[in-house]
């Protein structure tokens, strides 16, 4: 009994990383579309400087997860960095939300889209 109780585990654990990385998956593909919209309407870019953004973009999020986890390990601790990461999402988050300059016209987008 032992064994299956295994198995089923490992089988839960595949299943719950399959999922994991198929919703992953779908994010950044509508991250893709969406950062498109919203380049070619509001900055007025072209398909090779839209291009060039999302590769930096895609780039900078691949590889700073590795930055965070040898800072962390090398340096801070895993609850310092934590706290830092939390701590700065929040600041960047409320930013965004609190200066009028850094606000997303919607009406623009929409008019656009729609």
């Amino acid at each position: 009994m032992h064994v299956f109780a295994i198995i089923c585990f490992h089988v839960f654990c595949v299943a719950w990383f399959q999922g994991n990385e198929s919703f992953e998956k779908l994010a950044s593909m509508g991250l893709i579309a969406n950062l498109t919209v919203y380049l070619q309407t509001r900055y007025n870019m072209d398909g090779i400087q839209l291009v060039n953004v999302y590769n930096i973009w895609s780039g900078s999020t691949n590889v700073t997860p590795l930055l965070g986890a040898f800072l962390s390990d090398a340096y801070l601790g895993r609850f310092r960095t934590l706290l830092f990461g939390s701590m700065s999402s929040f600041l960047v988050k409320s930013s965004v939300c609190t200066f009028p300059m850094t606000r997303v016209d919607c009406d623009i987008i929409n008019k656009h889209v729609l």
